[in-house]
């Protein structure tokens, strides 16, 4: 099937991978609120709280969205495509009311917008991490101390310092 293009291909999509109509994590999505930090220059460290989202928050996996260039031009990709979608007023003016995950701006161009490629919720890894049970602090009352998020780093850290340990005392 194509990719969607505009709101009812991107309802069709999700009814023909018999998905839910909407990201079901959309209102708790980092991904969403950088996307929202690059169409209204907010700096991401603040995106979370402007973008209002529920906790447990869902954090980027992978490469998140970027931008590059400046007041005449730039070009952004990683986007959140139900930001551009169903937001227009939050958007990146140009390319809302399109699925776009990708485009560029060119205030000399013809046409100064260009959606570069579109896509749907369930192509994103936070939608995949999050519905394989894999995504990383889903479970608001689980206790997340240091250690225990970070158990199996520290015992792969103590096994390798071990192992050079006894390869030096070895070669003695």
């Amino acid at each position: 099937m194509p990719q969607p293009t505009n709101k009812s291909d991107y309802f069709e999509f999700s009814r023909t991978q018999g998905l839910p109509a909407r990201c079901p994590i959309f209102d708790r999505c980092e991904r969403r609120a950088h996307t929202l930090a690059i169409a209204n220059n907010w700096p991401f460290g603040d995106s979370i709280s402007l973008a209002d989202l529920r906790q447990p928050v869902v954090h980027v996996v992978g490469e998140g969205p970027s931008s590059a260039g400046g007041r005449n031009n730039f070009f952004a990709q990683g986007l959140c495509p139900e930001v551009q979608l169903f937001e227009p007023s939050r958007a990146i003016p140009g390319l809302s009311n399109t699925p776009a995950i990708a485009g560029e701006y060119d205030k000399y161009w013809e046409q100064p917008y260009k959606v570069l490629e579109t896509g749907h919720f369930s192509q994103c890894l936070e939608y995949v991490m999050h519905t394989s049970g894999d995504a990383i602090d889903l479970d608001p009352g689980e206790d997340q101390t240091w250690w225990k998020r970070n158990f199996q780093w520290l015992v792969d850290v103590v096994l390798k310092i071990t192992g050079l340990a006894l390869q030096a005392l070895q070669r003695r």
